[in-house]
């Protein structure tokens, strides 16, 4: 299980995030799935993105980690 951390610049995340609609448009998301988020000592940092062009990971807001 993946400790998922959100931050605040896109400088500093490993993945760009974008939320999709249905299920079939996501794209990467296992990389996040079944994860936790975190505070602190995270192995993932995400950036959450307005534009799916700039985004390399698609998730539904139902299967991104709580």
């Amino acid at each position: 299980m993946a400790k998922v951390q959100i931050v605040n610049s896109e400088s500093q995340a490993d993945h760009k995030v974008y939320f999709v609609n249905s299920d079939s448009q996501q794209k990467n998301h296992q990389l996040l799935a079944g994860g936790k988020l975190v505070t602190s000592s995270p192995d993932i940092k995400v950036y959450i993105v307005k534009s799916e062009s700039k985004a390399n990971i698609k998730i539904t807001q139902k299967n991104f980690p709580k």
